[in-house]
């Protein structure tokens, strides 16, 4: 466990919550990898599942300018005290051991509720 985030036993109760969608709700899942790594499509598919109008590009690099992480950082500022706004902050900070806990726990969770619904295997690597 680092800092005030959930153990890894939390986290994983925290999220098969979610995956396993028990009362059938309209969920969209994303992933913060994915959202980083594809910030047009996910705003388009966040856009979709809304079941609102397309947004044209200059819509999307609107959106995009206003979620930035620095544009958070200037309006809120728990943003800037918690995150450095990247990933693999967690690789870093956790030692070997924990890393290992938490990928044991995920491969449990994997095992459990299957990988179906959203793709949990990167974070068991």
């Amino acid at each position: 466990r680092h800092g005030n985030g959930p153990a890894p036993t939390d986290w994983c109760a925290f999220t098969e919550g979610y995956l396993t969608n028990t009362s059938n709700l309209t969920i969209l899942y994303l992933k913060y990898e994915d959202i980083r790594s594809d910030t047009a499509g996910a705003i388009r598919r966040i856009n979709a599942f809304l079941c609102l109008p397309p947004l044209s590009d200059a819509a999307v690099q609107e959106v995009i300018a206003a979620t930035t992480f620095e544009k958070m950082r200037q309006t809120h500022a728990e943003v800037s005290a918690n995150t450095e706004g990247r990933t693999g902050k967690g690789r870093e900070r956790l030692s070997e051991g924990n890393v290992e806990a938490m990928n044991g726990r995920v491969r449990e969770l994997i095992g459990r509720i299957g990988s179906s619904v959203v793709d949990l295997r990167s974070y068991a690597e």
